[in-house]
């Protein structure tokens, strides 16, 4: 096969399994990382000889599947090697992206309360303000205050949930400091 029809080949592939590429990754790791994985598979495919593969989708998702357990054996904080039988891609994901996705995914939880119990919930997790304080600059009672930061935070536990184990305040304290 002449370089031509071979790059010509490498396009096509590309073309056709990249969206099934995306949604294979999408659906394990957090969206920033899938990209870098399709992009790192279709890598792996240049390196191929195409010409001689009979089943292009099989041959493409067996590569990806490939870069997949390399990633997670890459990024698991266990010491085990990576066992599909027995494991699943919910681990903690590590890389710059999945903590940036993760901090973005704090951030839009705690953006989305009302601006009131927002506003009291960064004031106690994120500046460290006492109660009193914190009712003194909101201009509210302290049992209202007091009501704001415990809907806020159950409203953030039930959105970070998967996300954030357990009480979200450390998650949210450093994705707040963070930005």
């Amino acid at each position: 096969m002449t370089t031509t029809s071979t790059m010509t080949l490498h396009a096509r592939v590309a073309r056709d399994h990249w969206a099934r590429l995306k949604s294979y990754f999408r659906s394990k790791v957090p969206e920033p990382d899938c990209y870098d994985l399709v992009q790192q598979t279709l890598a792996e495919l240049v390196n191929c000889d195409l010409a001689a593969v009979r089943n292009m989708k099989a041959y493409v998702m067996r590569v990806a599947h490939n870069v997949l357990i390399a990633y997670i054996n890459e990024h698991k904080a266990k010491m085990v090697a990576f066992d599909s039988d027995v494991h699943s891609v919910m681990s903690p994901q590590t890389s710059f992206s999945a903590r940036l996705d993760k901090r973005n995914r704090i951030l839009n939880a705690l953006r989305s309360l009302p601006l009131a119990q927002q506003e009291a919930v960064e004031l106690r997790l994120c500046v460290g303000l006492e109660l009193t304080e914190i009712a003194e600059v909101m201009e509210r009672g302290l049992a209202t205050v007091k009501r704001y930061i415990e809907a806020g935070t159950e409203e953030l536990r039930t959105s970070l949930r998967g996300i954030v184990p357990g009480d979200p305040a450390d998650a949210v304290a450093d994705a707040y400091r963070a930005s």
